[in-house]
């Protein structure tokens, strides 16, 4: 069964996401991404102090809308993909913890 995963994708990578030049994700894959699930991202600016690490759900990132912050994810810019392949980078000898995944945007 597929799975729609909320994902925040931060401002300096959201053009090339949004027109097609930056096909694929790198992340930790604790959500146990598979071929066929949606991913949604959420558009979001470094907080000040310049952490991308940590995330206590209210203060460490901000959201864009137009290019102008918003409170919640809720109000963010969204984009939806669908996950095309996914390469856990184990079966590269790297990291277990990681995937590459592709992404193919639904229209």
């Amino acid at each position: 069964m597929n799975q729609t995963h909320h994902l925040k994708l931060l401002d300096e990578y959201w053009n090339a996401v949004k027109t097609g030049h930056k096909t694929f994700e790198l992340r930790q894959n604790y959500r146990g991404y598979q071929d066929g699930d949606v991913v949604k991202f959420y558009r979001c600016a470094r907080e000040p102090r310049g952490y991308t690490s940590y995330y206590d759900g209210k203060n460490d990132y901000q959201y864009l809308r137009d290019n102008e912050f918003v409170k919640t994810m809720k109000e963010a810019d969204t984009m939806s993909f669908i996950i095309s392949y996914v390469l856990p980078l184990s079966a590269l000898g790297i990291n277990s913890d990681y995937v590459v995944f592709g992404i193919k945007k639904i229209e």
